[in-house]
């Protein structure tokens, strides 16, 4: 149990932290990516893949995320993720995107929509 909470801890810190700076690298810098995107900087960087959902939470909009679920099948609820990275891991960062969690779960969403990150 020790173990499976510090391997999730330490891929939400480089989520965080690193991610930001790598699909910013990969994409160019936009206020949203998309789930493909998010999951390719992931694999590409060799960050953990075993939390991409929460990646996908912290860099895509709600929308996107929801989609991208129903789309491959898997089970992953969007406000517990994002409840879980507001109160498991309140600010693991120095520097990142996205600063204030807080304010982003009023409105149900990390991310407010706005440039897909898709290059179009």
């Amino acid at each position: 149990m020790f173990f499976t909470r510090f391997k999730k801890r330490r891929a939400i810190k480089s989520y965080r932290q690193t991610l930001p700076h790598l699909l910013a690298k990969d994409f160019g810098k936009t206020s949203t990516y998309s789930p493909e995107q998010v999951r390719q900087t992931i694999e590409r960087h060799r960050l953990n893949t075993d939390y991409t959902c929460y990646g996908i939470a912290l860099y895509c909009t709600h929308h996107e995320f929801d989609r991208y679920h129903r789309e491959t099948g898997e089970q992953c609820d969007y406000h517990t993720i994002c409840s879980a990275l507001n109160s498991d891991y309140p600010q693991d960062i120095t520097d990142s995107a996205f600063t204030d969690y807080s304010s982003s779960t009023d409105t149900g969403s990390f991310s407010d929509g706005g440039d897909s990150g898709s290059g179009d």
